[in-house]
C-alpha cells in the first residue's frame, strides 16, 4: 500500500483515467475484502476483460477494478427501470 490517502491518489490520475477510450467515470470502493481500490467504471457496451488491459492493475498502489457504468434513472424511491 501507499502513504498517499486513495482520494489524493484518484485526484491525481483522474484526467489520465477518463481519457481512456470507454471510461465512463471514475471512484473510490473496496473490493471483496475489503481493501480501498480505484474504481474505473466503462460504457456497458464495452468488453471488461478488454477494458482491464487498457487501464493499471494498481496505482501509487492501491489497486484498480474495471466495472461496467451504472445508470441512474428518475423515478419514484425504490422503484427501478431496466434500460431494456
Amino acid at each position: 500500500m501507499t502513504d498517499a490517502p486513495a482520494p489524493d491518489v484518484l485526484r491525481r490520475h483522474q484526467a489520465e483515467l477518463r481519457s481512456v477510450p470507454g471510461v465512463t467515470g471514475v471512484g473510490l470502493g473496496e473490493d471483496s475484502e475489503g481493501r480501498e481500490v480505484i474504481v474505473i467504471f466503462v460504457s456497458q457496451s464495452e468488453d471488461l476483460d478488454a477494458m482491464r488491459t487498457r487501464v493499471p492493475e494498481v496505482l501509487d498502489g492501491y489497486r484498480t477494478d474495471v466495472r461496467p457504468e451504472v445508470r441512474v434513472f428518475p423515478g419514484q424511491e425504490g422503484e427501478e427501470r431496466s434500460g431494456h
